[in-house]
């Protein structure tokens, strides 16, 4: 990940620039259109931070460019991203990790399964053998946590590499944590000059 200062620096400029349009684009906005709005220009601003080069980010730019009832959403993201050809990168997306570490991990994968057969095997002679069940209760308690990561994760359903999703929730908490500080950093910046 980058400096983590610059990306703050850069989620909180893009950030204004978004909220500033919210407001040229809607003067009189309800509680929940303030809501939708500043969650709307946030996830854009932190979307366009990463620069569209992790499938969250691209996933979360799709999602804001989807057509909703009156373009809101369209016209945001173009002015957030300049023009429509401007929101995906071109060429191939670089990996956050480096190829000797995803061999390693495909090995281990490998490995893995080497080991499920063998288990099988074994599971046919000792159907009721608490290693035996232990394993399965744990492949189960896995399977059920990766899905809820999935759907937690923007784009994260059609991920099907579990390492890739281990990698794209990490930069994605890393991203959602700056953007935390920012927001928190703005919230206090406002209580201070409220109360003064």
């Amino acid at each position: 990940m980058r400096n983590p200062s610059s990306v703050k620096r850069e989620f909180l400029r893009k950030w204004i620039k978004g909220l500033g349009k919210c407001r040229l684009l809607k003067n009189n906005m309800s509680f929940l259109e303030r809501k939708k709005a500043i969650k709307l220009s946030a996830d854009l601003a932190m979307a366009s931070t990463r620069s569209g080069a992790a499938r969250w980010s691209r996933a979360l730019i799709a999602e804001a460019s989807s057509p909703d009832d009156d373009g809101y959403n369209k016209i945001l993201t173009e002015h957030i991203f300049g023009s429509p050809e401007n929101q995906r990168p071109k060429g191939k997306v670089q990996s956050t990790t480096s190829s000797s570490s995803l061999c390693r991990s495909r090995g281990i994968l490998k490995r893995s399964r080497l080991v499920r057969k063998v288990v099988k095997k074994k599971k046919k002679k000792k159907i009721g053998s608490p290693k035996v069940m232990a394993n399965w209760i744990a492949k189960r308690l896995v399977k059920k946590r990766t899905k809820m990561l999935k759907s937690l994760l923007p784009g994260g359903e059609s991920m099907d590499d579990d390492v890739v999703l281990i990698e794209e929730t990490l930069d994605y908490v890393q991203y959602l944590r700056a953007q935390v500080e920012v927001m928190r950093c703005l919230a206090t910046a406002s209580e201070l000059t409220r109360n003064s």
